[in-house]
């Protein structure tokens, strides 16, 4: 199953490949929806790009960083032309920890 790390990086691949993209144009991408794209010099462009790809491949990188990869990747105009639906958990804590765990491990069990 792997870590969640993993699973958003599998996630991601998969997603920038439905869309026929590389993931230079997704770095490319990212970037352009950055409040710092406007005043980025090529060369930030590409060390920008070559950090999102090893992101998309190192096991030590914050889950967190990925989910917000991955919302932007949903909020792309491109990206609503795929008809496709991505969800994910909002914590409530009126759940039981038991049951959000057991939750997390059937959907992950169904991912694969």
């Amino acid at each position: 199953m792997g870590t969640e790390t993993q699973r958003l990086q599998q996630e991601i691949k998969h997603l920038i490949k439905q869309l026929g993209w590389s993931q230079k144009r997704f770095a490319r991408e990212l970037h352009g929806m950055s409040d710092e794209a406007d005043c980025s010099t090529m060369k930030e462009v590409g060390q920008y790009v070559e950090r999102v790809k090893k992101q998309l491949t190192r096991s030590t990188v914050a889950p967190e960083l990925l989910e917000a990869y991955l919302q932007q990747l949903q909020s792309h105009q491109d990206f609503a032309k795929l008809d496709v639906f991505i969800p994910y958990f909002v914590p409530d804590n009126r759940l039981p920890k038991e049951f959000v765990a057991g939750m997390k491990t059937i959907s992950g069990i169904l991912d694969e």
